[in-house]
């Protein structure tokens, strides 16, 4: 979790399901508005600019922010050790809606794509969530969906054609219609299950070394309630740096 907020009942189920502690749910609150960047999965190795650099604990961080360490952004998250569930192959669909998601496309030859064989029902489930702009789904618009994304289809228009999102969407759709489980009864829609004994807080900085013209992440895996005011010393330290960088180019507009 990169953010949380007490009103969304989808954190809040989150939180709970990792067994993210209160304070670390506080500290989320100091993060950036923007947390959508993920350090690179690189190699890790001290001596390596543009990897990702993984301290298990604060008392193995020991950067200073200075002219070959500039921090200039960061966010921290609360996670929790998980393991791939092998159950549903990792796509968090209980059985019968893996099925469903298998034959979306036909991955394994069936012959029972439905891509292509949307009701008015599955396409109204489209535009009700916004993937799909229509004042009307009649079976015109419903037939120009489906030819769109037929296998042979010769006409391409990305703005019919299914994403990722689509899938789910539809997938949803049916099971709701059909009243079968959505959700992997073992990860609970996941595709991961928990195996660590406990949520741990982290923080990820994105750091830069002017002098190579590199960049480089460094994540602190496990921050205990004590050690957060140290990290945030160090982002006070790292923002002071910032602001006394630009501090005469915005003299200059004054």
């Amino acid at each position: 979790m990169r953010s949380y907020n007490p009103n969304e009942p989808d954190d809040v189920k989150e939180a709970a399901r990792i067994g993210a502690e209160p304070w670390m749910l506080d500290v989320l609150a100091l993060n950036p508005e923007s947390t959508l960047w993920t350090p690179s999965e690189m190699k890790d190795g001290r001596g390596w600019w543009n990897d990702t650099f993984i301290c298990e604990t604060w008392t193995a961080f020991d950067v200073v922010p200075n002219e070959r360490n500039e921090i200039v952004n960061f966010y921290f998250f609360v996670n929790r050790p998980e393991e791939d569930c092998n159950a549903c192959e990792v796509t968090g669909y209980a059985p019968e809606a893996y099925r469903l998601y298998v034959d979306f496309y036909d991955a394994a030859g069936t012959g029972r794509r439905w891509s292509h064989k949307l009701t008015a029902d599955d396409v109204q489930a489209l535009v009700g969530a916004g993937r799909l702009s229509s004042p009307v789904v009649d079976a015109e618009f419903v037939a120009q969906i489906n030819g769109a994304n037929a296998p042979a289809s010769v006409t391409r228009n990305l703005d019919l054609e299914h994403d990722a999102m689509n899938v789910y969407i539809l997938i949803r759709n049916r099971c709701k219609r059909l009243g079968i489980p959505l959700n992997c009864p073992i990860c609970q829609g996941h595709g991961k299950v928990v195996v660590g004994e406990s949520a741990q807080l982290a923080l990820a900085l994105w750091m830069l070394h002017p002098g190579k013209s590199a960049a480089r992440s460094i994540v602190v895996q496990r921050l205990t309630m004590e050690e957060v005011p140290k990290a945030l010393r160090i982002l006070r330290d790292a923002a002071l740096r910032n602001a006394e960088r630009f501090s005469r180019a915005l003299a200059a507009l004054a």
